[in-house]
């Protein structure tokens, strides 16, 4: 006879956002940003990467999202609002394609 549980389905398709909410500003965000999700079944545990180097993990898709939020707006005050020169060169890379990819709408 089959188990029957009570989880909610997975839903581990990829994340493309258009726009996102740097603190009280809308950004748009051109191409959308595009983020890997994984659910891993024997972790329960939803994993997240991107091309910003944003590696996060969360128990479901909702606090995932919200994680998602909480690393860009750190990622925009850390990066692109600190001079150029104070930053490593990865760093500046980085400062660069946030400010290239994201612009207030």
């Amino acid at each position: 006879m089959p188990t029957i549980t009570n989880r909610p389905a997975v839903d581990d398709t990829n994340i493309a956002l258009a726009s996102v909410s740097i603190g009280t500003v809308a950004c748009r965000a051109a191409p959308p940003l595009r983020f890997r999700a994984r659910y891993d079944p024997d972790d329960e545990l939803y994993d997240l990467d991107s091309d910003f180097g944003i590696s996060l993990s969360a128990h479901s898709r909702p606090e995932l999202l919200r994680e998602l939020d909480e690393a860009l707006s750190m990622l925009w005050t850390e990066y692109t609002q600190e001079q150029p020169d104070r930053l490593s060169p990865k760093a500046r890379d980085l400062r660069t394609e946030l400010r290239r990819r994201l612009r207030s709408a």
